[in-house]
């Protein structure tokens, strides 16, 4: 796969109704973060940045252990869509394409990241949006030609807001992949991750 696809990887916020930073809590045999990048590395995809914010210090080791290129934040208590525009801000003029994933979707199938990257070879549109039974989820994957608009973006709703705002150059892509939709934002939600991962 060529190295001008790239992945952003959401790692920076405060996992606030969490007891531990969701990039570390344990997952199967390895932890959260490692599985995202181990999904991203099955599909092809091997220019990985990590954006990192809230306690970073945590992360370093690991992200020198998965050969991973950090991209700090300093202003991630703005919210989520500072480390989006902190990790886009970070891509080469050669880039083509880059997926935003937040760190806290660990059962992400690679087979759905190949799907998206097969109709972004087809050039059919500049944001490609994975769908389960028609609701979108993560991660959205976004041609090179995106980066500037969401740099310049003052508007609301961050990253969904701007993507709003060009639904003329969006599609979906129904991917038969309900952990799109899976996020862990509290204890709960990550006990039940555990369980749907033991059942694959």
């Amino acid at each position: 796969m060529t190295n001008k696809l790239k992945a952003i990887v959401l790692a920076a916020g405060y996992s606030s109704r969490m007891a531990s930073m969701k990039a570390l809590l344990p997952l199967g045999e390895t932890n959260v973060l490692e599985r995202v990048v181990a999904t991203f590395r099955q599909a092809g995809i091997s220019d990985i940045r990590v954006v990192t914010g809230y306690r970073r210090e945590l992360l370093l080791p690991l992200l020198q252990k998965l050969a991973l290129r950090e991209i700090y934040n300093p202003y991630y208590a703005e919210g989520m869509f500072s480390s989006v525009q902190s990790g886009v801000s970070s891509l080469e003029p050669e880039s083509e394409a880059f997926f935003i994933m937040p760190v806290d979707i660990p059962l992400l199938k690679a087979a759905t990241l190949q799907t998206l990257l097969e109709h972004f070879d087809h050039k059919q549109a500049e944001i490609f949006h994975p769908c389960y039974q028609g609701q979108r989820g993560h991660p959205p994957l976004l041609a090179y030609s995106m980066r500037q608009r969401i740099l310049q973006w003052e508007g609301a709703g961050g990253l969904k807001g701007l993507l709003r705002q060009h639904e003329d150059k969006s599609i979906n892509i129904a991917v038969p992949d309900s952990a799109i939709l899976l996020d862990m934002d509290t204890v709960e939600q990550y006990q039940h991750l555990l369980t749907l991962d033991v059942k694959e």
